[in-house]
């Protein structure tokens, strides 16, 4: 639910912010508080060598290169294509978290949950689904974008069960921070402060509850229900964010609510489908 409705946040912070600054800007607002909550819990001990050199990896990989070609491509291609594309990401964490992790394996029940899933959303962003030659960079931009999603999720599923999540997310956020800080710097990018309440109210939702909470729960939902099941967010946030804008105002097909039911169709298909033991 929060990060179906960051969709909105960002397009009310960032109205005169160009996008790699007003990334990094979100990011480091967040990063600091979760470094802050990190000292206020008391830790029994300092953060180890495996965490830093885990928050760096998944700042880089998640919160940089992730997000910066996210927002690089939603600057060329509509946000529905993205959408669609960036739903591959439940299928690369089943594809890598395979030989990684052995308590994730990858089976047809799976598998057709995603399809399903993905169908959902490609009639539910039917009219935005068009696009040309000069398309393909962002849309293997945001293919990328999913690939690295799915590589840090498997990681921090693997090496990440017993670091601090305030810690790691922090320190993450703040890597991230200074890779698209750096993305901005190389696109000749002007930085520039949110204008009005609106825009500031819109900022502070961004880093407090799409940042801070949002990355809180799924730390947690990604050690609860394993790495397959949580990557099927994104499958889920574009539903909630078209439920956002009927919210809003803006008109809701019908074969945009059929596309929908598919999504959640495919969605509980995923959850509850459990692999055939394997045969001793």
């Amino acid at each position: 639910m929060i990060w179906g409705t960051t969709w909105l946040g960002i397009k009310l912070s960032y109205k005169g912010i160009e996008p790699f600054w007003g990334a990094s800007l979100r990011f480091f607002l967040a990063g600091p508080l979760l470094l802050a909550g990190f000292a206020l819990r008391r830790p029994a001990r300092p953060p180890r060598g495996f965490e830093l050199a885990l928050g760096a990896f998944v700042g880089v990989l998640l919160f940089g290169i992730d997000y910066g070609l996210i927002y690089w491509a939603e600057q060329h291609i509509p946000s529905g294509l993205t959408a669609v594309l960036f739903a591959t990401m439940p299928l690369f964490v089943a594809l890598i978290a395979a030989p990684v992790l052995p308590d994730e394996r990858f089976g047809f029940g799976h598998a057709a949950g995603i399809a399903l899933g993905i169908g959902g959303l490609v009639i539910v962003f039917r009219d935005q689904l068009g696009f040309e030659a000069s398309d393909l960079l962002p849309m293997l931009a945001v293919v990328g974008a999913a690939l690295a999603g799915a590589v840090s999720a498997v990681v921090m599923r693997r090496f990440g069960r017993h670091a601090d999540a305030y810690f790691l997310n922090g320190s993450a956020m703040l890597v991230g921070a200074l890779v698209l800080l750096s993305l901005s710097l190389m696109h000749d990018e002007r930085p520039a402060l949110p204008h009005g309440a609106v825009a500031w109210l819109a900022t502070a939702y961004l880093a407090l509850f799409g940042s801070v909470v949002g990355f809180l729960l799924y730390f947690r939902m990604l050690h609860s229900w394993g790495a397959n099941r949580s990557s099927l967010i994104t499958l889920l946030t574009p539903v909630v964010a078209l439920g956002v804008s009927g919210v809003m105002g803006e008109r809701v097909t019908l074969e945009q609510l059929l596309g929908t039911a598919l999504v959640l169709a495919g969605v509980a298909v995923s959850i509850w489908w459990r692999p055939a033991p394997s045969r001793p």
